[in-house]
């Protein structure tokens, strides 16, 4: 069980535990057990620290120092792990979980030897590499939409995952409040590409606008990728004047407005896979 103060020391970040470090010298840090999800370790030196049974879900591990500290059955997911010092010195007491998201956001520059001490199977190890890059000819994206726009949303996924595009998607607004809070914003951080089906009830649900101010912060925290794609279903996102198409209309829209013809579907369609291949954006946008 982790030390109440510790755990107190830990979670007000950094400077909380050099000060406390250095008030106590020789004293190792007890998280045994601790709930340290979504916890700032920016930086935090952690060296020597008991982690067994510890959730580091969604934790802030950048620049953080485990030399010598102690895992075992402790929970490593939704996290980057490629910036933490001294991982190859963790001591395993016992098998971890290292989640696949963890695994992705680390880009794969994870210590073999923490994953063998964690006991990830050799195997799995071997295939980390297919895990941490997109597909050769497509990079991976994220598909935002409302329920009501469910048919065509089904329909360009399947189509999507049919010419080999890994893709994930969920109505935005058949979501829990929960979900959407903490889940989608890590979701689209995981994913290449943004794209968001937009119509007159995609732009009037707030769960929607949501995905596209987080998809939109994304673009800016990555200015030299081309992240965001814009799927306009009808004229709305082209006509209306509210923030969110004037937001959306800075950007190349693929135009699906025909998508019930399968001849024009069918150009669309080619179109967002060419699009999908590539890192820069068209040279100019759409017109409505």
């Amino acid at each position: 069980m982790a030390d109440r103060k510790h755990l107190r020391v830990v979670k007000s970040g950094r400077s909380a535990i050099g000060r406390w470090q250095w008030s106590n010298p020789g004293v190792l840090l007890d998280l045994s057990g601790a709930d340290l999800s979504g916890a700032d370790l920016l930086w935090a030196n952690l060296t020597g620290a008991n982690l067994t049974e510890a959730d580091l879900t969604g934790a802030n591990l950048d620049g953080a120092n485990l030399s010598g500290a102690y895992a075992g059955f402790t929970t490593f997911a939704r996290c980057d792990l490629s910036e933490v010092k001294g991982l190859e010195s963790v001591i395993h007491k016992g098998p971890s979980t290292i989640g696949v998201d963890t695994i992705i956001l680390s880009q794969g520059k994870i210590p073999r030897t923490f994953l063998e001490g964690a006991g990830v199977p050799d195997t799995w190890i071997e295939y980390i590499p297919s895990l941490t890059v997109a597909p050769l000819d497509f990079y991976s994206a994220f598909l935002a939409h409302s329920h009501k726009d469910q048919e065509f949303a089904g329909k360009l996924y399947a189509d999507l995952k049919r010419n080999g595009v890994r893709v994930w998607y969920f109505p935005a607004d058949a979501r829990g409040g929960r979900y959407l809070e903490e889940e989608i914003p890590h979701g689209i951080r995981l994913y290449d590409k943004v794209m968001v089906i937009c119509s007159r009830e995609a732009l009037a649900s707030a769960p929607v606008r949501d995905e596209i101010r987080w998809a939109v912060q994304k673009q800016l925290e990555t200015p030299e990728r081309w992240v965001l794609l814009p799927i306009a279903m009808d004229s709305v996102v082209y006509e209306e004047d509210s923030d969110t198409a004037r937001r959306l209309r800075q950007h190349v829209i693929e135009d699906f407005r025909g998508w019930r013809q399968p001849k024009e579907y069918g150009k669309a369609l080619e179109r967002l896979l060419r699009d999908l291949s590539s890192r820069e954006p068209p040279p100019a946008p759409s017109k409505g």
